[in-house]
């Protein structure tokens, strides 16, 4: 090689720190760091030089464009060359390949490819693509509402972070810890590690990160309704976001004030911030947000009573949301664009779904139907996700079909009420319901936060599975606490009805871990549900045990004896099961 090719690889390299430095904080400057390497690798046919190049190529292609199949293309080109190297490069690329695998819904592919990173890291000791392997690993348990899984992938990383001094990936953990907090509602604990990332970002000059801690600070205080306070942090993060033209993160700020205003009733300042981010959302393709904008603009106005405009801002909503998740080429990458943007760390998740699979007819319906429609659909789209978990959603809008799945543990948890039918007979038919759905409504939030997935009602009776779609090792605890939380619940709330002399119903819960099929039954009522003798068995659990308790399987205690303090019932006979060891769950 000559001296002049010598010093041209020289500067390549000298490139290639910037773009690793820069690639995370300001992507844009990145890009054209790698269009310079690209350049000069080229005059000299480095192919080293060209595929590292394009793997910054493919991560604007997949965050800044949206177009996630040139983002493959160009991935798939850098890896025939890269895969015989031990290039920084090589682990980089393959924590991008497997973020876009995970966005495409193809989970083991995703963590093949992030797993590839790590170990790649590890042959390599680059602590740094460690950690923010690690970081990108919490974000799909986020996804997942693993919650456990996250905060422990987070620490890992905001450790290593630490240690190599990456203030960058120290504040973003930290914000990710938050996050975990947040999406468990535990709000004030999310403001903490807000206010603990914050001193460092402010210190290390870091606009992108301090913009976006001001930005979640003002979601978390907006839960607390301390709305003051939420304006004032998310104007902070928009002046920044505005000074340093991050387009993106301007529209997340501009979606959140249009809907803090809209709470307030603010409407003139909620139909500003709301257009501003229609501008923003149109200059850099960002089309779920654009949907977003468009969806507050016709809530706005159908509150000032404009069902008119209410409509034609709704058509609009329907227009790109058919485009998004309707195009037969791009239905696999529709939930690409709302999800996760690695360069900014974590930024909001939103997948919009239709009422049916038969998409076509969504755009017919709102020339035919008034304002009301927009309130049915609206039901009816919350609707669809709580007869159906995501991923199958997304499988039935892909492919039409769902396929059955075999899961070889989960755990299965059945509930109904003690001496319901005698106080039904006693209750006006709208009492008992809107007992029931209180109590049920409860449940449905318990089953959230332990990452249960909701089965069905039927009269009294609720039944939910922890383990299903997404499988985990973590789920006969997950079913556990989920089982005493609500019998915490269904205690205080008979409390209440004792005070006021009102009759109220004692709950039984029990749980069975086992072996299951799930999957989608029905054509025209379609219904997510499972099978197998580890539902009957975790019935006879449920209509075996005693009011106020959990009673657990000795399969589901042998699972959890480590975790909470049982107590042993002997052998208690089930109806056509025989006699089964059964245990009380007493506490953790």
């Amino acid at each position: 090689m000559t001296k002049a090719e010598n010093l041209v690889i020289a500067q390549i390299e000298d490139l290639g720190q910037k773009i690793i430095k820069t690639r995370i904080a300001d992507r844009h400057a990145a890009y054209q760091y790698a269009r310079e390497v690209y350049d000069l690798a080229t005059s000299i046919q480095y192919e080293r030089g060209i595929a590292e190049a394009k793997v910054m190529f493919a991560v604007e292609e997949y965050f800044g464009k949206a177009n996630p199949k040139q983002a493959i293309k160009y991935l798939e080109e850098a890896l025939m060359v890269l895969a015989h190297t031990d290039s920084y490069a090589l682990t980089w690329l393959y924590s991008v390949y497997g973020n876009i695998y995970w966005r495409m819904g193809d989970f083991d592919l995703g963590f093949e490819y992030t797993q590839k990173s790590i170990e790649n890291a590890r042959e390599r000791q680059d602590d740094m693509s460690i950690s923010w392997t690690s970081y990108l690993v919490a974000s799909f348990y986020m996804d997942m509402k693993q919650f456990e899984n996250a905060e422990k992938a987070y620490q890992e990383a905001v450790v290593i972070f630490e240690k190599i001094k990456d203030v960058e990936g120290y504040t973003s953990g930290l914000c990710g810890l938050g996050n975990v907090a947040f999406a468990r509602k535990n709000y004030q604990e999310a403001i903490a590690y807000y206010y603990k990332a914050l001193p460092t970002a402010l210190q290390a000059s870091l606009p992108t990160v301090e913009a976006r801690i001001y930005n979640d600070l003002g979601v978390a205080y907006e839960q607390l309704n301390e709305c003051k306070k939420s304006i004032d942090y998310l104007l902070k993060s928009y002046q920044i976001r505005l000074d340093i033209k991050n387009i993106l993160g301007m529209t997340t700020t501009e979606l959140n004030l249009g809907r803090i205003y809209t709470t307030l009733e603010d409407y003139t300042q909620a139909i500003f911030y709301y257009q501003k981010a229609i501008e923003s959302a149109t200059q850099v393709l960002a089309q779920p947000r654009l949907q977003r904008a468009y969806q507050g603009l016709a809530e706005v106005h159908k509150a000032l009573g404009k069902p008119k405009e209410a409509l034609s801002y709704y058509e609009k909503y329907m227009e790109i949301h058919t485009i998004v998740v309707g195009e037969e080429n791009d239905a696999k990458y529709a939930n690409l664009e709302a999800k996760y943007d690695l360069e900014k760390s974590k930024q909001e998740a939103e997948i919009h779904k239709l009422k049916n699979i038969e998409l076509k007819q969504a755009s017919d319906l709102i020339a035919q139907q008034n304002i009301y429609i927009i309130e049915e659909r609206s039901k009816s789209e919350r609707l669809l996700l709580n007869i159906l978990p995501e991923e199958i959603a997304e499988e039935l809008k892909e492919r039409g079909q769902a396929t059955p799945k075999h899961y070889e543990k989960t755990t299965i948890l059945f509930t109904d009420f003690k001496g319901f039918t005698q106080l039904v007979e006693k209750l006006p038919p709208q009492e008992v319901i809107e007992n029931l759905n209180t109590c049920f409504l409860a449940f449905d939030e318990i089953c959230e936060t332990y990452n249960l997935e909701k089965i069905k009602t039927i009269g009294d009776a609720y039944m939910a599975v922890a383990g299903i779609p997404v499988k985990n090792q973590t789920n006969p605890v997950d079913a556990v606490k989920a089982g005493l939380a609500m019998q915490t619940f269904m205690k205080k709330w008979k409390a209440e009805k004792e005070l006021a002399n009102l009759p109220a119903w004692e709950l039984r819960v029990g749980i069975h871990t086992g072996a299951l099929i799930a999957g989608v039954i029905g054509k025209s009522k379609i219904a997510y549900d499972v099978w197998g003798d580890a539902v009957n068995i975790a019935a006879r659990m449920e209509s075996s045990g005693e009011a106020g308790k959990v009673n657990i399987s000795e399969t589901t205690y042998n699972l959890v004896k480590d975790h909470f303090r049982c107590t042993p019932r002997g052998l208690i006979q089930a109806k056509n099961k025989g006699e089964i060891q059964m245990f009380f769950v007493e506490n953790e």
